[in-house]
Formats: C-alpha cells, structure tokens, sequence
C-alpha cells in the first residue's frame, strides 16, 4: 500500500518581499510555505502552535537581529525546529555566534537555487 506524499513546512522570515519570493520560487515543488515578513508575526504564529518543518531566518531584520530572533523562536519551539540563517558575509565571527545561537546551519547572499534546496531537504524529516 502506497502511503501519501506529505510535503514539508517550512516557515521563511524576511523582511524583503522579494527575498520571500526567491526562496519560494526555489522551493515551490517541494514544500508548502509560511511566509512571514516580520519576528513578530513569526512568533505569534509558533505560539498558536503551528510548528514547521524547517525556519529560515535573515539575520538582519528591521524590529531584532536573528541571533535574538532565535533565542526568541527556541523559547516556543525548544530544539525541535532547525532554523537556518541568512547571512549577508562569510565572517567568522558571525558565522560563530550562528552556531552558539544553535543554527542548523546558514545561506549566504547571494542565492544559488542547488544550494538552498540541498540545505533545505537535509534538514528536512524524511
């Protein structure tokens, strides 16, 4: 017996429209999207306990960087939720403060389609 196909969630904050776009575009086939252009919003959304699969988070928001940003989304969703950041540099310093804020992982500016959807589909359940 065939069991259904279920596609992954995955929640994208930007506050970019088009950044929002890019990765859904690269994405589309493969996933089903909550796209989310402020931490705020983002947040209230977790509370009311849809969890995704998968959050991409840009570092640089508007209302709160994304280090805090994750302190913020670990604290609803504990370690269930891998969040991987966008980052603008490859800086080491950054890059470190990434993972001592429990990234999954980061994407650089600019995009390339193979690399966001191989990150993406690791970090995905099966």
């Amino acid at each position: 017996m065939m069991t259904p196909y279920k596609k992954g969630n995955i929640m994208i904050i930007d506050d970019m429209p088009i950044n929002l776009h890019t990765f859904r575009g690269f994405l589309q086939n493969a996933y089903d999207f909550n796209l989310q252009t402020s931490v705020g919003q983002a947040l209230q959304h977790l509370k009311r306990g849809a969890e995704p699969d998968l959050i991409i988070l840009d570092m640089d928001m508007p209302e709160m960087n994304g280090i805090d940003a994750a302190a913020k989304i670990r604290d609803i969703t504990g370690d269930s939720v891998p969040v991987l950041f966008v980052i603008d540099n490859y800086d080491k310093g950054l890059i470190a403060r990434c993972r001592k804020a429990g990234a999954a992982g980061y994407i650089m500016h600019p995009y390339k389609p193979v690399y966001v959807k191989r990150r993406s589909s690791a970090l995905l359940p099966d």
